[in-house]
């Protein structure tokens, strides 16, 4: 008896119906059964054993055990987080170096294509299946070889040096890391 006049049963199998559906359901109904100072068993507290066998021997759909959420998981959401900055700084790059050329050099945009900024929507831009082409060749040829009116204008090799590092940091340390990450988290996590 309790100092409440209650068993132990009373008092035990109300909580326990409420831990059914936590994660330490196993650890409560074992100690209740290994316990040697328990020996009240109620029907209640018998139909909860039974779901204890019913969910060690895996005939119940409910899983008594939850997997706890490991930091590890998170490692590779961290490095595109920190990476994501790289990414937009390269993009904002592009946007500038393309509004220089078609600001200081319209011949020259017209014959690349009229690429268009990757960010900045303005009115003179108009969207087209070949302006999109030309922006993505831009993208890649600008960043190996560069145009002659590019290295002749200083704002221009500026933004240029901003987007070859941006994207050099990117292709060389966060996507590396990116991949490790994944592994580390598969592994440990």
């Amino acid at each position: 008896m309790l100092r409440s006049g209650r068993t132990l049963s009373s008092v035990v199998v109300p909580r326990l119906r409420a831990a059914v559906v936590g994660p330490r359901v196993r650890v409560v109904v074992e100690w209740l059964s290994n316990n040697a100072l328990n020996p009240v068993r109620t029907p209640a507290l018998r139909r909860l054993l039974k779901k204890r066998k019913r969910l060690a021997a895996g005939r119940a759909r409910v899983s008594a055990h939850v997997r706890p959420t490991r930091p590890m998981q998170f490692l590779p959401l961290a490095v595109v987080i920190l990476a994501a900055p790289l990414v937009i700084l390269s993009a904002l790059s592009f946007d500038a170096m393309v509004l220089i050329e078609v600001d200081r050099y319209r011949e020259t945009w017209v014959a690349d294509g009229m690429p268009l900024p990757l960010y900045r929507e303005h009115e003179r831009f108009s969207w087209s299946f070949r302006s999109w082409l030309a922006t993505n060749r831009c993208l890649l040829v600008w960043l190996f070889a560069p145009p002659d009116w590019m290295r002749e204008d200083a704002d221009a090799s500026r933004y240029l040096r901003r987007f070859r590092i941006c994207n050099a940091a990117f292709a060389l340390v966060a996507m590396p890391l990116f991949a490790l990450s994944g592994i580390v988290a598969a592994v440990w996590g």
